[in-house]
């Protein structure tokens, strides 16, 4: 005994299957343009990355840059207190007042 199929039957099988073509199909297009998404962040991620390191870079640069300039206040400023606790040296007389050499 050989089941029959139905004119009715056959068409809706055959409009399950257009269906599940077309639902692959957009499956398929969504997979592509997530891998173009991800494939897009990537790149982000590389920039942004590569970034981070430039800036990590010119972060010790400028700390160091820092350290140096705060060592340099450091310096004059003790220079500048050591000048204000000595007294000032002798000033010379004016010329008018210098008694003439015998050289001369």
């Amino acid at each position: 005994m050989t089941p029959t199929i139905s004119r009715h039957q056959v068409k809706e099988l055959e409009t399950d299957n257009a269906n599940m073509r077309q639902f692959g199909k957009e499956k398929q297009n969504q997979v592509v343009m997530l891998e173009q998404k991800v494939a897009s962040l990537e790149t982000v991620v590389d920039d942004m990355t590569r970034r981070a390191k430039d800036l990590a870079a010119e972060n010790a640069r400028v700390a160091s840059e820092r350290d140096a300039l705060a060592e340099n206040v450091k310096k004059l400023t003790r220079d500048l207190k050591r000048l204000g606790n000595n007294p000032s040296p002798p000033t010379a007389p004016p010329p008018c007042c210098v008694a003439p050499s015998h050289g001369a």
